[in-house]
């Protein structure tokens, strides 16, 4: 409440964006349908893919586009967005009690791709036979959220459980001071790379800034590949970071 009065904002009504393990985000096929029937075909096929309590969870959908199969049949694809309802209280009672009116609750991969909606690539006529997907890394401060897009539809996203205050107890622990010293530290050090990046000349906290994203490197990595397993054609193209840790010096690199 504090914060809202010095900053000067008036109005109470937010959108919020949730994120972890138990979040369900699935790309699901239907039949053709008319909005009024579509979250009945959601629930339909939803025990499919949540694998806990319907009646415990919030659930809601979005068509994403449609097309035709091999057989005629006209069918759509859905994104379906699942959590527990034990997720999403937390989140309304900090809100209620900085009398803060929730408008949206969404999830972190679709509130990235608004967020960067311009940045994203447009399918060129000459690439219509593959897919093109942009690449969205969120680190943020316990995971690092990433998200593949084609077309400003989200295809995949996977909550990988590293982010940017395991670099800050690494360093704390390291070097034997406070977590704020360490994240302080981690804010000034800068990743140096090419000839001069010798391994005897890094600092320490260079050293546990590189492991680190090298741990969360090799899980995007993993997923990327995955992803490309399942399926054809796909190019990747643009790669966006963000999240806090993407203002450390020489990341993007």
């Amino acid at each position: 409440i504090e914060l809202l009065n010095d900053s000067g904002i008036r109005d109470r009504k937010a959108i919020i964006a949730i994120t972890g393990q138990k979040v369900i985000i699935r790309e699901i096929v239907l039949p053709i349908m008319e909005d009024k029937e579509l979250m009945a075909g959601v629930m339909w096929e939803a025990p499919k893919y949540v694998p806990y309590d319907l009646d415990e969870s919030i659930i809601d959908a979005e068509k994403v586009d449609e097309f035709v199969e091999k057989d005629g049949n006209k069918m759509m694809r859905v994104l379906l967005v699942a959590a527990p309802k034990s997720i999403i209280q937390p989140y309304m009672e900090v809100l209620k009690k900085a009398r803060i009116i929730p408008k949206i609750v969404d999830v972190v991969s679709s509130a990235n791709i608004r967020a960067f909606e311009n940045h994203l690539s447009v399918k060129k006529e000459e690439e219509q036979e593959n897919k093109i997907i942009d690449i969205i890394i969120s680190i943020g401060a316990s995971s690092t959220i990433l998200s593949l897009v084609e077309k400003g539809s989200l295809k995949f996203t996977r909550n990988i459980l590293v982010g940017g205050n395991d670099i800050t107890k690494a360093i704390a622990k390291s070097l034997n001071i406070s977590f704020d010293e360490a994240e302080k530290l981690k804010r000034e050090t800068k990743i140096v790379l090419g000839p001069e990046a010798k391994e005897e000349k890094k600092n320490e906290s260079e050293k546990i800034i590189v492991k680190i994203l090298n741990q969360i490197t090799k899980e995007v990595r993993k997923s990327l590949s995955y992803y490309k397993t399942q399926s054809q054609k796909v190019k990747y193209n643009k790669m966006i970071l963000s999240g806090g840790c993407a203002n450390i010096d020489n990341i993007k690199d």
